[in-house]
């Protein structure tokens, strides 16, 4: 069985959108920072042709997760699909940065069994199950599709910012929730863990088309 691997990565973040598609998904909480005893954020989340604009569809949030300063989870609270969006309520109770984020993994694989071009897409826990051992030919293409963004309560920290280690990944150096107007900020962009160097990509700011 000879196997060629091709990884397709994607990425798309709030505030930065890889434009290599038509429409593409966005997270937008209603506020990046909040002084608050009390402390909440709404998030609306939907796939646009413009970044932020609420005019195709939703976006599905079955892979939603929260994760809290302290890196526990965090439930998000009255989540709602509609025709154009999804919106979540997350509850802040710990000062600190979240992190909200959809994060998916799939396989797409073709292959010749007896002669005949056979194409197959899944998860990665299926691929090994489900690809016969005497599949040909078999070309296979990991995809890891990530989308997230931050939100502070009183101040704000840095653990969220931990890179997985896997796929395209950004990673902040500047605490995006601390940014003023002027100043200066760095990212890092990681593939498996590793500095991506050279690597093209838009940064797009809200509101502006």
């Amino acid at each position: 069985m000879r196997i060629s691997i091709k990884t397709l990565l994607g990425l798309a973040l709030a505030g930065l959108a890889m434009q290599a598609q038509a429409h593409c998904p966005w997270l937008l909480p209603s506020s990046s920072m909040v002084d608050s005893s009390d402390a909440w954020v709404t998030v609306d989340a939907a796939i646009s042709e413009g970044l932020f604009d609420i005019e195709h569809q939703p976006l599905k949030l079955d892979a939603l997760l929260v994760s809290g300063p302290d890196g526990a989870r965090v439930m998000p609270q009255n989540t709602v699909t509609g025709r154009l969006r999804s919106v979540f309520d997350v509850q802040m109770q710990k000062p600190g940065t979240y992190k909200a984020a959809i994060v998916s993994q799939s396989v797409m694989a073709s292959y010749k069994l007896d002669g005949e071009n056979k194409r197959w897409r899944g998860s990665e826990e299926a691929f090994a199950k489900e690809i016969p051992g005497a599949a040909q030919d078999l070309k296979v293409t990991h995809q890891y599709s990530r989308l997230e963004t931050f939100f502070s309560a009183v101040s704000t920290s840095d653990a969220v910012f931990k890179p997985s280690g896997v796929g395209l990944e950004l990673q902040p150096l500047t605490q995006p929730n601390d940014l003023r107007a002027g100043e200066q900020a760095r990212w890092r962009f990681l593939l498996d863990g590793k500095p991506a160097a050279k690597l093209a990509f838009s940064l797009v700011p809200g509101g502006v088309r």
